[in-house]
């Protein structure tokens, strides 16, 4: 157990950008890591950005998703991928990265 707690902190990074912290979570690592192009990666650059620039509200009403009221977490689509996030004052917490269509594999299975 404490082997891959301390494999999952490995996948982990978090950076300062505009005042704001990101954190991104071990799945959404590496999954920007194994992005196919460099272009999807631009792209998720780009939104995270977005992000940090934006007050949540702002995100909100623009771009986003709430899927759980609760805990704050959100979708944010960029082109044909999707980042799940969560905020907390001024913190993001990237949690998850993919494409559009595993999300349609999601959906047709329910």
């Amino acid at each position: 157990m404490k082997d891959a707690i301390k494999g999952s902190l490995l996948y982990r990074r978090s950076y300062q950008l505009n005042g704001k912290t990101i954190n991104f979570d071990a799945p959404a690592t590496i999954a920007f890591e194994t992005l196919s192009s460099e272009e999807e990666r631009r792209q998720i650059n780009e939104s995270i950005h977005q992000l940090a620039r934006f007050s949540e509200k702002e995100l909100v009403d623009k771009v986003n998703k709430l899927l759980t009221p609760e805990e704050n977490v959100y979708m944010m689509s960029t082109g044909d991928l999707r980042i799940i996030y969560g905020v907390d004052g001024d913190v993001i917490e990237i949690e998850d990265l993919f494409h559009k269509k595993r999300l349609d594999l999601f959906q047709c299975e329910g």
